[in-house]
């Protein structure tokens, strides 16, 4: 496995830890970042496997996207760790960045759901059931 890399099931391992620190970020936002991977994979079903992968469905392609504005919402990582983290170029994780934005933008039941999703990711964050909508 890639040191970067996490997995849907389990914690970061020590060796994670020390790679997130050398990509320049703090153990902290690793461990966010993992959360927001297992929150990405139990809201939208899907695993992390299909969160680092190119020419995936749409579905995937969204939870991919959410997963990565958390990731830079609640992290310091900037693109390019991000990028690395999902296993996309910095470019790449911009484009999405800048697509759901964008979608965000032109449609409010959008911008309404990113906010149910960024509240749902702090309920799952202090154990409330982030699965449920919170509205």
């Amino acid at each position: 496995m890639n040191p970067t890399k996490f997995d849907s099931q389990t914690p970061p391992s020590q060796r994670q830890h020390r790679r997130a620190a050398r990509l320049g970020g703090s153990v902290a936002d690793f461990d966010m970042a993992a959360r927001v991977v297992r929150f990405a994979c139990r809201k939208f079903a899907v695993t992390s496997e299909q969160l680092e992968k190119y020419g995936t469905t749409r579905s995937v392609r969204f939870a991919q996207s959410v997963a990565a504005w958390l990731v830079r919402r609640y992290t310091s990582y900037d693109l390019k760790t991000i990028g690395i983290l999902f296993n996309f170029r910095a470019r790449t994780i911009a484009a999405w960045l800048a697509k759901l934005e964008e979608d965000v933008q032109a449609s409010c039941a959008l911008g309404r759901e990113m906010v149910a999703l960024d509240c749902a990711f702090r309920a799952f964050e202090d154990g409330l059931g982030g699965d449920d909508k919170p509205f």
